[in-house]
Order: C-alpha cells, then sequence, then structure tokens
C-alpha cells in the first residue's frame, strides 16, 4: 500500500502465490527430474519456520541445479518424497552424517567440510587426546586438494591425484586411534 496506493486483501495474495506456484509446477517437477538422474548429488537440510512452527528446508544441489523442498519432517521419508524410494536411489550422494541419508547412500561421501568442522569442534574439547592429531592430518589433506584443484588440472591428472588422495585417506583410517572421538570420526 505504501509503495503503490493499492491494498490487497489476504485471499488475493494468497490466490497470487497459489496461481505463480501452479504456473512454476512443471518447471519445479522438471529440475526435480533432472536432480534425481544426476550423477552426483548434494544434499543438506536446515530449519526454517513456517506459522511460528520448526520446519526443515531441503537443499538438493548438483553441478547444474539447485533444488529446495520445505517440509515438516527431517526424516528419509522426505528424502522417498523428492527421490523416491531409495532401492531406486540413482549416483552419488554426498552429505553430512545424518541418519536419514543412509538408506539413499548406495555409493556416498561425506562433505569435507561437515567432517572437517567436526573434527575441529572435537579437538578443540580435548587437544591432548588423538583427536587433535586426527584433525591435523585431514586439515592438511584438505589444503592440498585445495591447492591442487587451484592449479586447474586435466581430468587424467584429477584421476590419479584422487587414487593417491583415497589412498592417503586409508592410512589415516587405519591407524590405530585410541580415543572414542577419533574412532567415530574415522568411522564417518
Amino acid at each position: 500500500n505504501d509503495l503503490l496506493g493499492e491494498s490487497f486483501s489476504p485471499n488475493a495474495l494468497n490466490d497470487a502465490v497459489s496461481n505463480v506456484a501452479s504456473a512454476l509446477k512443471p518447471s519445479y517437477d522438471k529440475i526435480r527430474d533432472k536432480v534425481k538422474e544426476a550423477k552426483v548429488k548434494q544434499s543438506d537440510e536446515t530449519g526454517w519456520p513456517v506459522n511460528g512452527s520448526s520446519w526443515w528446508l531441503w537443499a538438493v544441489i548438483t553441478a547444474s541445479y539447485v533444488f529446495v523442498w520445505i517440509d515438516e519432517f527431517r526424516s528419509s521419508k522426505v528424502l522417498e518424497k523428492i527421490f523416491g524410494v531409495a532401492e531406486d536411489f540413482v549416483g552419488v550422494l554426498v552429505s553430512d552424517c545424518f541418519s536419514a541419508y543412509y538408506p539413499f547412500k548406495v555409493v556416498s561421501q561425506k562433505c569435507w567440510l561437515h567432517l572437517l568442522r567436526k573434527a575441529k569442534f572435537e579437538a578443540k574439547k580435548t587437544p591432548k587426546k588423538d583427536i587433535s592429531k586426527l584433525y591435523e592430518y585431514l586439515h592438511e589433506m584438505y589444503n592440498s586438494m585445495m591447492e591442487f584443484l587451484k592449479r586447474k588440472p586435466d581430468k587424467s591428472q584429477r584421476i590419479w591425484q584422487a587414487v593417491l588422495y583415497k589412498q592417503k585417506l586409508e592410512r589415516i583410517c587405519n591407524i590405530k586411534w585410541r580415543s572414542e572421538q577419533a574412532i567415530n570420526l574415522v568411522k564417518r
């Protein structure tokens, strides 16, 4: 009303939002299909208030698309709404360690930043335990990967380096960690 000198009833605004949502639904559904078909997708969820209640905003991201879903639940049932049943899931799912993702991980990858954040948190909490050394190893490896990628290597260089990094990560995981924090993080 302040900007245009016009006022709209709540019903008129609701109808306008509904009409726009209906017009965009085919495009929204196409984006969901593209995300479902993608070889690699990353997903995360965060709290989202809806009319004073706590809901969840789920984001699924590929190299080309971002799909957003808002739901009142934070469970694998939401992922079924997005991807379909877990048995039909296609591709690699990059995520944190939230248990709702487990049924959809035929092939999975943990998010490096979530892993580093958890390792750093545990290392600060108990700095004298071996978790501090694990954090140091992971942090160094992450920095090394970022430096490697800054050089814009070609595909064959990336594949070769991925093999080397996988071996290094396996060596780190195979160390006889003693603290519960380090053991749990290695299991991730």
